[in-house]
């Protein structure tokens, strides 16, 4: 299954790429992990256009028959394990998954609207580069425990 997480956001210092990558790389050949990244919003702009033209880029940028999942506040909270079973039902529903990482200002409605769950890794404001080092383990976690490996200890 092909994951790319799309993340609305300056293009990250090169330890974060280089963690994100080396989950990536840990993945079964079944599953690839991809990071794409989209430039916020006009600076100075009021949230509300901010969100807009985000959601609108976020929109354009998804591929066609991709199932997405917005990283949102609001979204189910999930253990590793019901995230594993999860990642387990795109596995055998979706050839292709898209994790929506947002900007500062979150999502704009229509990318809530076209996402077909959401997820949220915690009530607390994170930032943008721990979230995309934390989306990638979990990935990688999800698959691990779905393999039976030992990597994850409950």
């Amino acid at each position: 299954m092909q994951v790319d997480v799309l993340c609305v956001c300056r293009r990250p210092p090169a330890w974060v790429v280089e963690v994100c990558a080396d989950y990536g790389k840990r993945l079964a050949r079944t599953d690839e992990l991809r990071f794409r990244y989209l430039n916020p919003g006009p600076d100075g702009a009021d949230s509300i256009v901010r969100r807009r033209d985000e959601g609108a880029r976020i929109i354009k940028a998804l591929k066609a028959g991709t199932h997405l999942v917005a990283l949102d506040e609001r979204g189910d909270e999930l253990t590793s394990l019901e995230l594993a079973t999860r990642f387990g039902a795109w596995r055998e529903r979706h050839g292709h998954v898209t994790l929506a990482i947002g900007g500062a200002d979150g999502f704009d409605t229509q990318v809530l609207g076209a996402a077909a769950e959401r997820w949220s890794l915690s009530r607390l404001t994170l930032p943008h580069l721990f979230v995309q080092v934390v989306v990638a383990e979990q990935i990688y976690r999800a698959a691990s425990i779905l393999a039976g490996h030992p990597y994850h200890r409950p």
